[in-house]
């Protein structure tokens, strides 16, 4: 399996891009890295985070040049017209000229969604692509998706993220017979806008795990796998639950310090460090593009190492699982 990975991506790029696929490198024996992007950075940075051991790796670590960096000032307009060179468009082509399996980018959302849909094309039948992402809840991992590809959201288009992320929850994630959810300010049928009364006929007659309308409350706390809703609304819910995940996560371990204290020191950091891999996002990997033809992976673009390799994991499973093939079969 081989990965594109857009080393210039991300506010931590490239000393953490490269130190995160130096982890997934050592944790699969099997994985190839493309790293694509400004050839004297990512080479100080090879230097840097491998050290003696590149020449270890190095039968199994390409770099691709390309001049141009995306960063979160340039408009996407002229991102496709003066920086058609950009690390991203160039990790992209490698996936379209089946030089590689997968990509993953910790860079622009914008750059990443136009260059894919634009080299790529979208599957068959698709309207509009969609990033959906996995995220801990009660019962396990619930993905929302859309988080900002398209705000604009037709019925169809939410009948549509519900099936690809339904696919991909079930054969990526290993979620049995999904529960699908339709985000609504209300579970009541006569509740919310004419696009979403509409989206949930279509996904009562849609032969999926559909559970209904649920509420911004029932997504990490009832049985729902996978919550869908328009771009707006996704990103509205992903940067609130970021900020709001943050202040109690950081309120609940100066708590946890005070009442532990006198427990032993070793139990005592079992329990912390449990606690954090479970609020952990780093821990769920990027989040999939869904309805483009090729695996595209969007990470955060606060990643550092660990993020970044469990980017890399997502983008093998996601093609290893061939769940594009599926989804086409499921809208067929």
């Amino acid at each position: 399996m081989r990965i594109a990975v857009d080393a210039m991506g991300g506010d931590y790029a490239p000393g953490e891009v490269v130190a995160g696929c130096r982890m997934a490198l050592q944790k699969d024996t099997e994985l190839q890295i493309a790293l694509v992007g400004r050839k004297d950075r990512i080479g100080e940075a090879l230097a840097k985070k491998f050290g003696r051991e590149l020449d270890e790796f190095q039968s199994r670590i390409s770099v691709h040049h390309a001049e141009h960096v995306v960063t979160a000032r340039d408009k996407m307009r002229s991102v496709f017209k003066k920086k058609q060179d950009n690390s991203v468009a160039q990790s992209v082509a490698l996936v379209k000229n089946r030089r590689a399996d997968a990509m993953v980018s910790a860079g622009s959302t914008g750059a990443l969604v136009g260059s894919a849909v634009h080299i790529l094309g979208r599957l068959k039948g698709v309207r509009r692509p969609g990033v959906g992402v996995p995220l801990p809840s009660r019962n396990g991992v619930c993905m929302i998706i859309d988080l900002g590809t398209n705000i604009y959201c037709r019925a169809t288009h939410l009948y549509q993220y519900a099936v690809m992320a339904s696919v991909y929850s079930e054969h990526a994630l290993g979620i049995k017979n999904p529960r699908v959810g339709l985000v609504n300010v209300g579970v009541e049928r006569s509740k919310g806008t004419y696009k979403i009364r509409e989206a949930n006929k279509l996904l009562r007659k849609s032969g999926l795990n559909y559970i209904g309308f649920v509420e911004g409350h029932d997504i990490f706390v009832s049985d729902c796998d996978v919550a869908v809703c328009d771009g707006f609304v996704g990103n509205v819910l992903l940067k609130g639950i970021e900020g709001f995940s943050a202040a109690i996560v950081h309120s609940l371990l100066e708590e946890l310090e005070s009442l532990l204290g006198g427990m032993d020191e070793n139990k005592r950091a079992d329990i912390f460090r449990k606690f954090r891999e479970m609020t952990d996002w780093s821990a769920y990997g990027g989040a999939p593009l869904l309805g483009v033809d090729g695996v595209c992976i969007v990470a955060h673009g606060k990643s550092k190492a660990v993020a970044i390799a469990n980017a890399v994991n997502s983008a093998v499973t996601f093609a290893a699982h061939d769940v594009n093939s599926l989804i086409l079969e499921k809208l067929a």
